[in-house]
Parts: C-alpha cells; structure tokens; sequence
C-alpha cells in the first residue's frame, strides 16, 4: 500500500462510507521522523504530548499517533493514524469526541 491514498473510508462510529478521503497507510521506506514530514504536507499532524501534563504519546521514532480534520459535503470528518515502525493503522470519525477517545486509547496502549 502507498504511504498516502485517496480512498472510501467507512467511518468507525457512524458506519458511513466517504470517498475521497486522504488515508494514510504503511510506510516502510524510511524512519518515524521522515514519515512525520511526509504526511504533514496532507494536512495531518503527529501529536507529541497527551494529556493535562503532557505525557509522552508513543515512543518516538517508533511509535507515533498522528490525527487530522477536515470536511466533506455533509460535515466534519476527523482522522487518527498510528504509526508503529512503518505499520499504519487509518480510522476516521465524525465527531471530535470519538477522535479523541480513539487518540486516549492508543495513550493508554502505549
């Protein structure tokens, strides 16, 4: 799978199905920091620190949770993507609330 695609998603807590969504996926060429770069031109950003004191979010290069926002016809639409040595995982939700349960777990499992 290519680093960056445009895709159908379903989104994991309405169930819809969204084309042209920007996905991220498998990233195996380089490491963590190179793929920090490369996505950041598509508009997501890797989140360093979680939480009111700022606790480590994965264990950077190696594990890396990244997130985005944007829209389409019928409403906002947020994005979570973890890293984790050049595997990627992509889900999408339309609400922030969601987006941040989803980012919370990966804290908790990292």
């Amino acid at each position: 799978m290519n680093a960056i695609a445009t895709k159908t998603v379903t989104t994991k807590d309405t169930g819809e199905a969204i084309a042209g969504v920007t996905v991220l996926g498998d990233y195996h060429e380089n490491g963590g920091y190179d793929w920090m770069e490369l996505i950041e031109a598509e508009g997501w950003a890797v989140i360093p620190s979680w939480g009111c004191d700022g606790w480590d979010l994965g264990q950077w290069p190696y594990v890396m949770v990244a997130a985005t926002r944007t829209a389409d016809s019928i409403g906002n639409l947020f994005g979570v993507a973890t890293y984790c040595e050049g595997d990627v995982s992509c889900t999408f939700y339309r609400t922030k609330a969601r987006q941040w349960e989803a980012i919370t777990e990966q804290a908790f499992f990292h």
